[in-house]
């Protein structure tokens, strides 16, 4: 395991109404070859509809005990987006930066924490969670979206073939060919990269050269794609194997936000994983969202956000 590295992120700013009369701060992990920005339409609608709920309290609620200051924070993994490249990209590495990041930002009242992540962020959360009993404390809920804990001997051959067929296609572009947005349109088709969301994906993965900067400078990739496709050839980005036999490890409130037409949330050998694994009489929901994919958040952004927000209702947080 290599050093933590301090990774970037961007945090949105409001209030909330509480009912546990305490900050809160939602840590946003995205998934592999994402980045933060991937999230922003997700991390907006729930500030969006957390600050409503400050505002215009639901007709019959309880009464919330304070208004009190709410923070969304996208982050940037290492090897992704605009936190450090590294040689390395292994669960472990994750879980490090992740503790150090929450370690960082727990200052002065100590927020509240929801952690939430997407595929690899999720995987990251959960591992954190399960094996840092000092860092729990300040996480009063994790939300799961389209990845249960599934060790790297369970995970799912469509996932996997999808995934990399992508890095296959990003390999392929030719970085010198691009200019401007338009450019990378273009050389993902060439690639045989037609899906819109890839494509959205690959444009927001690229340093673009400057403009005037005088030429011979290409346009670079913000994922480490070397590294990252080692760690997925090796499964060193997924849980252990420990997660193959099911024990409590996990001792905070579990929202898992399936896809319905995901390679995890479409197979119902995916379903139902969690609540083995965290602690009774603690939380667990499942969520299933018909016609979302893996990218759940993006699809069905609105149905996400929901189950989120009832989530927080249940725990009695808002």
């Amino acid at each position: 395991m290599s050093r933590p590295v301090k990774l970037h992120f961007s945090q949105r700013n409001g209030t909330y109404a509480s009912r546990i009369s305490r900050d809160l701060r939602v840590l946003v992990l995205h998934g592999f070859l994402a980045h933060g920005i991937a999230l922003n339409t997700f991390s907006n609608l729930l500030l969006q509809r957390l600050q409503q709920r400050a505002h215009h309290p639901p007709p019959g609620g309880q009464p919330a005990a304070a208004v009190k200051a709410l923070s969304v924070c996208t982050v940037d993994a290492r090897n992704h987006g605009l936190s450090p490249h590294t040689p390395t990209h292994t669960i472990h590495d994750l879980v490090a930066d992740l503790a150090a990041l929450l370690d960082a930002t727990q200052g002065g009242a100590s927020p509240a924490v929801l952690a939430v992540g997407h595929s690899m962020g999720a995987g990251t959360w959960t591992h954190l969670l399960a094996t840092q009993a000092a860092r729990r404390a300040a996480v009063v809920g994790l939300v799961a979206l389209d990845m249960p804990p599934i060790p790297a001997s369970q995970m799912s051959p469509v996932l996997l073939h999808s995934l990399r067929h992508t890095i296959d296609r990003m390999d392929r572009m030719r970085l010198d060919a691009l200019t401007d947005m338009k450019s990378v349109e273009v050389e993902c088709v060439r690639c045989g990269i037609f899906d819109r969301r890839m494509i959205g994906l690959c444009t927001t993965n690229i340093h673009l050269p400057r403009r005037g900067g005088g030429g011979g400078t290409p346009a670079t990739w913000k994922c480490n794609l070397p590294v990252l496709a080692q760690s997925l050839a090796g499964g060193e980005l997924f849980l252990p194997e420990s997660y193959a036999a099911a024990a409590p490890q996990l001792e905070v409130p579990v929202l898992s936000v399936l896809g319905g037409k995901s390679p995890i949330g479409g197979d119902r050998r995916y379903h139902n994983r969690f609540p083995p694994f965290v602690r009774r009489p603690l939380r667990v929901e499942e969520v299933v969202v018909p016609h979302a994919t893996h990218t759940v958040y993006f699809d069905k952004p609105d149905a996400t956000v929901d189950a989120v927000v009832h989530f927080l209702e249940a725990l009695e947080i808002i």
